[in-house]
């Protein structure tokens, strides 16, 4: 089904999964799929470029790229922008070691955030 990951894990949680369990394969799942966009973006470099560089979001991310380099791949968790993101720090060359650490902790913190309001509306 095409839903963002939250509702996802918002019924697993709800359904009486361990916690950590949940958090750890999102999170695991969804830095996966970031690695995946780098890895594309790195590839397909030139392509990939030509293609975007007129879209709206494609813009926006580039200027947050250029503004705070890698580290912006720290919200490479948000809607519609966040694979932008990584798509252009594979497609610039920044290094997969580091961007995958930040985007795990992103990610990480997200579905960390969200479990923990699920674990408040359950209480």
């Amino acid at each position: 089904m095409p839903l963002g990951s939250e509702w996802y894990v918002w019924q697993l949680l709800t359904g009486g999964h361990a916690v950590m369990g949940v958090v750890l394969v999102a999170t695991l799942g969804n830095t996966l799929g970031g690695v995946l966009t780098w890895w594309l973006g790195a590839r397909g470099r030139e392509v990939w470029l030509r293609r975007h560089q007129d879209s709206r979001r494609f813009l926006w991310a580039s200027t947050l790229f250029r503004r705070y380099g890698i580290w912006s791949l720290l919200f490479s968790w948000l809607p519609l922008i966040g694979d932008v993101l990584v798509a252009f720090a594979g497609a610039s060359g920044a290094g997969w070691r580091l961007a995958t650490l930040l985007m795990l902790l992103g990610k990480g913190a997200r579905y960390v955030m969200l479990a923990y309001a699920v674990m408040q509306t359950l209480a």
